[in-house]
């Protein structure tokens, strides 16, 4: 066993447990006898950070093999995973007699839930851009910087068609960054630097 097939078992059950922990919030709302309203954050926010935690298969994946199994080599990755699961349990409330309508969970909840997710993808910057090529540099700042507005937006924007916007552009980031088709927005970026 490879040094990064043994970290994938340790990320990969992490990253898993986020993904479980995110479905069972959702699926636990279908078996109370009253649910709350789900409204529009509640999916929007639970659709980014599964989109998220997929993203941090892919990135393991692409950017992660060379890991050193010792504390220093796994703590950034390990914080990364702890935050994002962090964030997906707190998606969805566990007492969800007490909320009549989900937006206003996330509306009292999305400074804790869309904080860790920028505090992840901080770590995910700093740990990558030690490794780009100068020239990818300013691409992928823009990106990322893109992306933390975004987040930002979400997080503190007080209109609910501004926060609504915002998440569903992160979406939209998400899935052209990670779509497998050659990452046509950074060749977009690319091509406006030029």
């Amino acid at each position: 066993m490879s040094q990064f097939e043994f970290f994938m078992v340790f990320y990969g059950l992490l990253i898993g447990l986020g993904v479980a922990e995110l479905l069972l919030g959702f699926m636990n709302l279908l078996r109370h006898r009253t649910r709350p309203k789900l409204g529009l954050y509640t999916p929007l926010l639970g659709l980014l950070v599964f989109l998220q935690l997929m993203a941090l298969f892919i990135d393991a994946w692409l950017n992660l093999r060379d890991v050193q199994i010792s504390m220093t080599g796994l703590a950034v990755p390990t914080l990364i995973g702890v935050f994002v699961f962090a964030a997906a349990v707190l998606v969805v409330p566990r007492d969800t007699e007490e909320w009549q309508n989900l937006d206003d969970y996330f509306l009292l909840n999305r400074r804790w839930t869309i904080g860790l997710l920028i505090a992840a993808n901080l770590l995910i910057m700093v740990h990558e851009i030690v490794r780009l090529p100068a020239a990818n540099l300013p691409t992928y700042t823009i990106v990322n910087l893109f992306g933390f507005t975004l987040l930002g937006i979400a997080m503190l924007a007080r209109n609910r068609i501004t926060i609504a916007l915002s998440l569903g552009a992160m979406i939209l980031l998400y899935l052209s960054l990670y779509s497998g088709k050659n990452l046509t927005l950074f060749r977009l970026v690319n091509w406006l630097l030029a």
